[in-house]
């Protein structure tokens, strides 16, 4: 299994490859924090706690029109990813850091967390 900052690398990518090269850290920092939320939101889901994706797009349907729609490709996009290459994949990110080492390159740790009990059905 790859360590879990480069397996979030990779689910980022549709978004992060969108970002201009010459981007500041914090929004690089906000970008890969969406996709870090909505990883582990999945990852809850698929151990039975739902709740925490369907408040997450219920607070995505209350942006404005224009952010909404703009947004809703974007989870939906991600979704499918992490069910068609990381269903199993149920760590969940910790506590994390994205670091700009320089020359373009960009370094992230992330603390992997093992999920949480799955609730019976």
């Amino acid at each position: 299994m790859k360590k879990l900052s480069a397996t979030i690398l990779d689910f980022a990518t549709p978004l992060t490859e969108g970002l201009p090269p010459q981007a500041l850290l914090d929004v690089r920092r906000a970008t890969l924090g969406l996709a870090i939320t909505i990883w582990n939101a999945l990852v809850l889901q698929a151990c039975g706690q739902g709740e925490v994706l369907a408040e997450l797009f219920d607070r995505f349907r209350k942006l404005p029109p224009r952010e909404s729609a703009l947004m809703a490709p974007i989870v939906r996009d991600l979704v499918l990813r992490r069910h068609a290459l990381y269903a199993k994949d149920l760590r969940m990110v910790g506590e994390w850091e994205l670091r700009d080492l320089g020359g373009g390159e960009l370094s992230l740790k992330a603390v992997a967390l093992a999920p949480p009990e799955k609730k019976p059905i």
